[in-house]
């Protein structure tokens, strides 16, 4: 795999979905400066449900259908990095 694109989103105060790139396959995701919730099916996390992503811990690694993440902020302040392969 070679990276395609990076990018980061600060404005995640309602549930959101986000631009995959087309040649996108996998994702590296990793929350700054305050926790994210997600989900990987379609359906939107509220900030108290959702899978937790840790602010600054290690990226996380989502492979397959990735116009169905989701994100929210847990709190404000938070950015989400994304690190896209194809």
């Amino acid at each position: 795999m070679r990276p395609i694109q990076f990018e980061t989103y600060s404005t995640l105060t309602a549930a959101t979905g986000l631009p995959i790139p087309s040649n996108a396959e996998i994702a590296w995701l990793q929350a700054e400066s305050a926790n994210i919730r997600y989900r990987l099916d379609g359906i939107n996390p509220s900030s108290t449900t959702g899978l937790i992503m840790r602010s600054n811990e290690p990226p996380i690694e989502v492979q397959g259908q990735l116009e169905l993440m989701r994100f929210i902020q847990e709190s404000a302040g938070a950015k989400l990095n994304v690190q896209y392969f194809g």
